[in-house]
């Protein structure tokens, strides 16, 4: 395990399934709702055995994370969880909402994927994106956007952006900030109970800031607002799936390090990762990957075994190093002693820690 991985649907796809298996050697991957959700909805362009294919990589050595808009939910009631790089995961499967993580069903239903396997209403979903994506207008979406910003505002760059939106998020106006929750409540939030119980714990508590009043909350607003600042400045292109793209940065929060190679999702990311994350072009990790692959074909057999010794599966020190960078700044520091020390032990010495581990087990039991 490694410091935890998100990647987007363009970095996932980047990725062959034998570099996969070695991202996964180096890194905790911490998968989204989303990719779970355009996984399944390929199956509307692309034959079962390419959707298969991907799902193998689905199940290496990760976890899925909760959905955001449930976690948006409980964060804007006033329930908030801790915002650290940690992935928040619970129990996935296909509903007729979507896509819906559920830890018990989602290693079989990996595996069902593999085989090429998919129930009705998986199928179903695949239909329904379609028609998801033919129903998303632009033109709607900037008209809501619009109402919450001034007409004067001119915007040129992504610096443009960035700095709007941090005077927007800023405002000390009490009326202002209740205007974005408001917006914020009514794009993600569709009970209306829920709503009425966030606009009560807002009056109630006499708030003056969404920042304070959930911080979670605070940061869909701003992905939100630096997305439609820079879409209706058309400093980010208009294609359909950008706001699809969109909702992988909501799970930003849950990892050290994201990867994308789409050039409109780098320019999102750069300007909301925090200071306890990284990101990192698809290029190069990939390029990264490859080269510590290559130094581990070229160790022999006995140098292999040594290595995972004595530093187990932590990265080789190798010149430029994204992976050792990012293990180095997020986990312990390199050094011996980290490896498998069962494999130093003769038969005797197994023998004598199994009995102990035993004896420890027994003790507990009664």
């Amino acid at each position: 395990m490694g410091p935890f991985l998100t990647l987007d649907k363009s970095a996932f796809q980047t990725f062959s399934t034998s570099e996969y298996y070695t991202i996964s050697k180096y890194y905790h991957i911490n998968n989204t709702p989303i990719l779970i959700g355009e996984i399944i909805a390929d199956l509307r362009k692309y034959p079962r055995e390419k959707v298969s294919s991907l799902s193998k990589r689905l199940s290496v050595f990760s976890a899925t994370n909760e959905m955001f808009d449930i976690l948006l939910l409980q964060s804007l009631l006033g329930f908030d969880f801790v915002i650290d790089g940690r992935p928040v995961v619970t129990p996935t499967k296909i509903t007729n909402n979507g896509v819906l993580i559920d830890r018990t069903e989602e290693s079989s239903m990996f595996i069902r994927w593999q085989r090429g396997e998919f129930n009705d209403l998986e199928l179903e979903y695949a239909k329904s994106y379609e028609t998801y994506l033919s129903k998303i207008n632009f033109e709607d979406l900037v008209s809501s956007f619009e109402k919450l910003i001034k007409k004067n505002e001119k915007i040129k760059n992504l610096d443009d952006v960035v700095k709007v939106t941090e005077i927007k998020l800023s405002s000390e106006n009490q009326a202002d900030q209740l205007e974005m929750l408001m917006w914020l409540v009514n794009s993600f939030i569709f009970n209306d109970d829920d709503k009425t119980k966030i606009i009560n714990r807002w009056i109630d508590g006499n708030h003056k800031s969404i920042k304070v009043f959930s911080e979670y909350g605070f940061f869909i607003l701003k992905a939100l607002l630096l997305f439609f600042y820079s879409l209706l400045f058309r400093v980010i292109g208009t294609k359909t799936t950008n706001i699809i793209d969109l909702q992988y940065l909501f799970y930003l929060p849950f990892c050290y390090v994201f990867s994308s190679c789409d050039k409109d999702q780098i320019k999102l990311c750069k300007c909301l990762v925090s200071d306890y994350q990284i990101f990192v072009d698809t290029n190069e990790l990939r390029s990264d990957i490859n080269r510590i692959s290559q130094w581990w074909k070229n160790l022999s057999e006995l140098e292999k075994e040594k290595y995972s010794s004595d530093y187990g599966n932590y990265p080789p020190e190798l010149d430029n190093s994204f992976t050792l960078k990012a293990w180095k700044r997020f986990l312990i520091p390199r050094q011996k002693g980290l490896g498998n020390r069962v494999s130093k032990m003769s038969k005797e010495e197994k023998d004598r820690t199994m009995d102990d581990i035993l004896k420890k087990m027994k003790a507990f039991d009664t």
